[in-house]
């Protein structure tokens, strides 16, 4: 489900199908057109465009429900909203994040669940201790600098994004 809702799930709704009048579906002369002959008539032609805009139709709501259902996807496409604090801690809870940057560069960061933090960045374990803010960003605090860092967490399909306070952008995949 999820593959065909990044494939058809669009901020903007899909151009309606609707069936042209029955006069420019088919230029075979009615006399042509008869059961006997096997020949189908202009009647025929319209049935069948309805019948195939009624099922497009059905199709696309079922689309436009399950897009609605999954807020995360409009994340992934970097416009999702963040989390508050109760759905952070809640999916934070022993996370293991792998993140790429923009530029290239990868990190992973560590959210067990007693608070401790790791930060693997460049082949150097940075240890810290983490939370989750009031407003659900998530913090880590690092004991070598006693910097703290704090990111917006947004759900997208794959993971989550983290963006901190500069609004640089990381897109993360759990484990």
């Amino acid at each position: 489900m999820i593959a065909l809702q990044s494939l058809f799930c669009e901020k903007k709704p899909p151009p309606a199908l609707v069936a042209p009048p029955p006069s420019r579906l088919s230029s075979r002369p009615h006399a042509a057109a008869s059961p006997a002959s096997g020949v189908a008539g202009p009647r025929e032609d319209f049935t069948a465009m309805r019948r195939l805009s009624l099922i497009a139709a059905a199709f696309a709501a079922a689309l436009t429900t399950a897009c609605a259902q999954l807020p995360g996807l409009d994340a992934q496409r970097g416009g999702g909203a963040p989390m508050d604090a109760a759905q952070a801690r809640a999916y934070l809870a022993d996370a293991f994040l792998t993140c790429r940057q923009a530029d290239g560069g990868g990190w992973m960061r560590s959210f067990p669940a007693d608070g401790s933090g790791y930060l693997y960045s460049g082949g150097a374990t940075i240890e810290g201790a983490w939370r989750v803010a009031a407003d659900g960003r998530a913090c880590l605090r690092r004991n070598d600098t006693g910097v703290e860092t704090c990111h917006a967490v947004a759900p997208t399909a794959q993971g989550v994004t983290l963006t901190d306070d500069r609004g640089a952008v990381v897109d993360c995949v759990a484990g």
